[in-house]
């Protein structure tokens, strides 16, 4: 944290085994989508530091419960609070993030996908990162997604999320416009992957 704690926790994260931290960080998922108080005051306290704990939690060897957990938790706050987005873009988990959207697992590409979507629900302040890291790319081929966990009714949950909250959508310029783009869109990406 902004005491010096966030890079010995890294530090102590690489020395253990990564089954060590299921119990952990399903605590912390608990604690921060219980208690809004606490995910603030982790925030405040410089646990989204670059580098630190989230980068180390997110790696693609970890069992997939310690990645879960971990997205639950970055996905609280982002969708809790606009507030989280600048803390959030500065630990720069976006390489992390980008490689989750393919893991073997569909709870970690699901919760991956919801990650990104709160990453977008408040404002655009993600949206450079996003597309610089190829994040959207990637989100576009979890709608081909062959697990039900990833997608929804071959919609993604995020772009379901974009259709509830935008006004354009609501008068149904969004609607017409995405049955027309999202399939192209798909095929483009399913068909020539980003790299």
């Amino acid at each position: 944290g902004k005491s010096g704690h966030g890079n010995s926790t890294a530090t102590v994260t690489r020395t253990l085994p990564s089954s060590a931290f299921c119990m952990p960080t399903q605590l912390l998922s608990r604690l921060v989508l219980g208690y809004a108080a606490f995910g603030v005051a982790m925030v405040e306290a410089g646990g989204l530091e670059r580098g630190g704990i989230f980068s180390t939690l997110l790696a693609t060897s970890n069992p997939p419960c310690v990645i879960v957990d971990t997205l639950l938790v970055l996905s609280q706050l982002a969708r809790a609070s606009k507030d989280s987005y600048a803390h959030i873009d500065s630990a720069e988990l976006y390489p992390e993030l980008r490689a989750l959207l393919a893991h073997s697992d569909a709870a970690v590409r699901s919760k991956a996908c919801n990650l990104v979507g709160n990453l977008c629900r408040h404002s655009a302040h993600c949206y450079p990162a996003l597309v610089r890291h190829g994040l959207l790319a990637r989100l576009l081929t979890r709608l081909s997604d062959l697990d039900k966990q990833v997608t929804l009714h071959n919609e993604h949950p995020s772009l379901i999320r974009h259709g509830s909250s935008c006004r354009s959508c609501a008068r149904v310029r969004c609607r017409r416009a995405n049955s027309l783009a999202l399939p192209l869109a798909t095929h483009r990406f399913t068909t020539q992957p980003p790299t």
